[in-house]
């Protein structure tokens, strides 16, 4: 998955986009960071949807994420950092097809961050 965003300090908006279980996703994701150091743990909260499957399905789905993991900065200046993530948590997904029902689950994901804004270095 790849991820352009902004970041002000510790806190980052994200949009990731990748496959996930045949379906091309797309995240909104808004993120808090414990330290100010290269290496913290954040929590995670955003909204997601994904596309119909590769299968020919046009059910498309929808939801919230609540989660947490770990980022490393690869690379980090005055106005940009290069991030890899490590992460986890709850998404909660409703379908769009005639049941609207909705599922739990929890992935593991991993993702490159691109992140541009003030003081990505502090």
């Amino acid at each position: 998955m790849g991820e352009f965003g902004y970041r002000i300090m510790t806190i980052d908006i994200g949009l990731r986009i990748g496959k996930a279980a045949s379906r091309t996703t797309l995240d909104v994701v808004f993120r808090w960071a414990f330290l100010k150091s290269k290496l913290t743990p954040f929590i995670v909260a955003g909204y997601s949807a994904a596309s119909g499957d590769d299968s020919g399905s046009s059910s498309s789905m929808s939801g919230y994420l609540f989660g947490g993991g770990l980022r490393y900065d690869l690379v980090r200046g005055e106005s940009a950092a290069v991030s890899v993530l490590a992460e986890s948590g709850v998404r909660i997904i409703a379908t769009s097809s005639a049941s609207d029902e909705k599922t739990l689950f929890v992935p593991l994901l991993a993702s490159l961050q691109v992140t541009f804004g003030s003081k990505t270095n502090r």
